[in-house]
């Protein structure tokens, strides 16, 4: 099933695949177990201005939290290539400030 998925690149940005095991409850949606988002960097959170971000290559895996302390995890943040995360299996951490933008972005939804 993963090779029929377009291996797409986001150009001028960085794809993302966030694993949100503790979505919101109102998402009927995700009732049932954890919420996959993959998408470029860009869309998530913007292309310009002051929350353009490029986030920089350091480990495997960011953790997702409630709050810039981290006490309660509710994911995991992976940056990869291709859109969809389908085109390698490398992994890089992405900077813990990115984290609670997207916190804050899933939180309005």
């Amino acid at each position: 099933m993963k090779n029929a998925i377009p291996v797409v690149d986001c150009p001028g940005s960085v794809c993302i695949k966030a694993v949100i095991t503790e979505p919101p409850a109102k998402r009927e949606v995700c009732v049932q177990g954890a919420a996959i988002v993959r998408d470029c960097w860009s869309r998530v959170v913007a292309a310009t201005g002051e929350l353009a971000l490029d986030p920089k290559p350091r480990k495997d895996m960011v953790k997702l939290s409630e709050d810039e302390k981290a006490d309660r995890v509710l994911g995991i943040i992976y940056t990869c290539h291709g859109f969809l995360c389908n085109s390698s299996i490398q992994l890089h951490l992405v900077p813990v400030i990115v984290l609670t933008l997207l916190n804050y972005i899933l939180h309005l939804l």
